[in-house]
């Protein structure tokens, strides 16, 4: 049976600023009230890391994921190890 899959907003608190995809390595740039949504299974949020930093965000993610823009459009399907 299929793993049930969850979506994720991301956002970059203040202005502008990166929102970065570990261990991959994949980078977006969000300008000031813009996000992106990850697509996950429920399983892979047990280890899903989230780290604020000054101009952004890194989130680890362990498995396969996929990444929207804010409109709901398709940026990446990603592995992150």
């Amino acid at each position: 049976m299929p793993e049930e899959r969850t979506t994720l907003p991301i956002h970059v608190f203040g202005t502008s600023g990166q929102v970065c995809f570990e261990p991959c390595g994949m980078c977006y740039d969000l300008a000031d009230g813009e996000k992106v949504t990850v697509s996950l299974d429920q399983a892979q949020l047990h280890g899903l890391e989230v780290t604020y930093w000054p101009g952004g965000v890194s989130v680890v993610v362990t498995g396969e994921f996929t990444v929207y823009d804010k409109n709901g459009a398709k940026l990446d399907e990603l592995w992150g190890g």
